[in-house]
């Protein structure tokens, strides 16, 4: 299998992604990014860098959905799991009340 997007394509596409969420929601003052561990987690702490370099800091943060998987008994959760650990832009998003979740 080849490479289907090189690390500049990634990052224009992430940036472009950027753009659509501040334009989507007119700005920044009522959004937070939320990513599922692991992967999304990456992904909305990347777009959160890119948000910051546009506009300004934006909430982010990590949603555990570990109880609300539908195969739970097939696959018990593993303790030990890494949930990572999201750079500056990690806040704990105490209420999503009247917010614009990403």
């Amino acid at each position: 299998m080849g490479i289907l997007l090189s690390g500049s394509d990634i990052d224009r596409a992430i940036k472009r992604i950027s753009h659509e969420i501040i334009e989507h929601n007119q700005g920044i003052s009522n959004l937070v990014l939320m990513g599922i561990p692991t992967r999304g987690a990456y992904l909305a702490n990347r777009i959160a860098t890119f948000i910051s370099e546009i506009e300004a800091e934006v909430a982010c943060g990590v949603l555990d959905i570990t109880l609300h998987r539908d195969d739970l008994r097939l696959r018990p959760p593993k303790h030990s799991q890494h949930v990572p650990t999201l750079s500056k832009h990690s806040q704990h998003v105490s209420t999503l009340d009247r917010k614009s979740v990403v």
